[in-house]
């Protein structure tokens, strides 16, 4: 039997992440805090990258972590990336979340022809790329939506999936959007798994944006068999 055990709050508690109501035991703990709300989730390696040897997440993951991420994209009105990463790393739609894809191209990559996964599939771009993506899209999406900005700040972003009734916001990246989500101050709290593993050179989880300091409290840790660790962050509030 493998085991997923709290550490933070310190509660001892653990489970075996196969069980049926393991799922219910991680949704408690990954309990999205308000009606509105914007949380980074990634992984990372122990010295920061982002992708394994492969050059995708999929290397440095585990059964345990796409357990945790399915189980906190059941919990979101929507999941944001950006194109690249979904070129990159073949993004299965969510089960019930919208899948929010930024991209000026329109460029998408081999995107789900099935009609489920077309009805949860949403295109943001510029106003002005609108009728390009939407000519590229070919129909294979529910939505291609415009933000009036060329270069849309995270802000613009969120404002805009707000509008169409996606409040809870869950950031998948890439690191560059990550980078971007965090510069800005729009993240409310930070899913991190760090697996025990290195890859060098590393892809920086958070991307490479201007200088920034910003301070986390740690309110959540849990640990695997593996030594994979499950950490829950929120910006520190001012004292």
């Amino acid at each position: 039997m493998s085991s997923l055990t709290e550490l933070l709050p310190a509660s001892g508690e653990s489970i075996d992440p196969a069980l049926p109501e393991a799922r219910e035991w991680i949704a408690e703990r990954y309990a999205l805090a308000g009606e509105s709300w914007t949380a980074v989730n990634m992984i990372t390696t122990m010295n920061g990258s982002a992708a394994g040897e492969d050059g995708t997440s999929d290397t440095i993951s585990n059964r345990v972590d796409r357990t945790i991420l399915s189980v906190i994209r059941d919990q979101a009105d929507a999941v944001l990336v950006g194109a690249q990463s979904l070129r990159a790393e073949g993004y299965t739609i969510p089960r019930r979340a919208a899948l929010a894809v930024l991209t000026r191209s329109g460029d998408l990559g081999d995107v789900p022809d099935n009609e489920g996964a077309r009805d949860r599939l949403i295109v943001l771009c510029p106003r002005a790329s609108v009728p390009k993506v939407t000519a590229r899209m070919d129909g294979r999406v529910r939505a291609v939506i415009g933000i009036e900005a060329a270069d849309p700040s995270p802000a613009q972003i969120l404002a805009t999936l707000a509008d169409h009734g996606l409040k809870r916001v869950i950031c998948e990246g890439g690191p560059t959007v990550t980078g971007s989500f965090l510069a800005a101050g729009a993240i409310d709290e930070i899913f991190l798994t760090a697996a025990p593993s290195v890859v060098l050179p590393p892809q920086p989880v958070f991307g490479q944006t201007e200088h920034l300091v910003t301070r986390y409290t740690l309110h959540g840790l849990m640990l695997d068999d593996e030594g994979t660790l499950y950490q829950r962050f929120r910006p520190r509030t001012a004292e």
